[in-house]
């Protein structure tokens, strides 16, 4: 029987067993990888439901007369409710707290023909999880009494958004992205 070339004998067991290795390094990695932008992608849906949630609380808040701007129990008092809304997989509250004036400026008395709407925004997943938390502000101002030259009629609400939410920040033509409201 002849005997084999050299180098055709095949793969060594050492050879072998170093591929393997290698290919299982290079799988757990993408397993990882894989892991992580699932993660990253339920994180960035909760924060969309979050934004959604208050650009369309702070929407409704707006088409309310500036008189009842305000929460039932609270100084002043008003219309606005928590509201709770389940969006996809995700349950999302929003806790309004309105306060007379501008809360980064305050004034003694408080400025009562401004309020301060600040939303309290927290998401959790059905299925558990940590919670996400967010907090974004407007600023409703009595067209009637401060907006002199500004469009609108008396009692109808303008909005300065404050928050950090882009999605929040309509477009204006004002650049104190000043939003005038829509009173139905």
């Amino acid at each position: 029987m002849p005997s084999p070339a050299f180098g055709d004998e095949g793969f060594t067991f050492a050879e072998l067993l170093v591929a393997l290795s290698l290919l299982l390094i290079s799988l757990i990695a993408v397993a990882g990888l894989a892991s992580t932008s699932s993660l990253m992608t339920a994180s960035a849906r909760e924060r969309a439901a979050m934004v959604n949630a208050a650009a369309s609380y702070l929407e409704r808040a707006r088409q309310v007369p500036y008189a009842s701007v305000g929460t039932p129990s609270g100084d002043p008092s008003g219309t606005l409710l928590p509201y709770v809304a389940v969006s996809g997989s995700y349950t999302v509250t929003i806790t309004p707290v309105v306060t007379w004036g501008l809360v980064d400026a305050p004034t003694v008395p408080p400025n009562h023909d401004l309020k301060t709407v600040t939303l309290y925004v927290s998401a959790s997943r059905t299925g558990g999880g940590s919670p996400m938390t967010y907090t974004t502000a407007a600023v409703f101002a009595d067209v009637g009494t401060v907006g002199g030259a500004l469009p609108g009629g008396a009692g109808e609400p303008l909005v300065f958004v404050t928050g950090a939410l882009e999605a929040l920040r309509v477009s204006s033509h004002d650049p104190a992205l000043r939003v005038r409201a829509g009173i139905g």
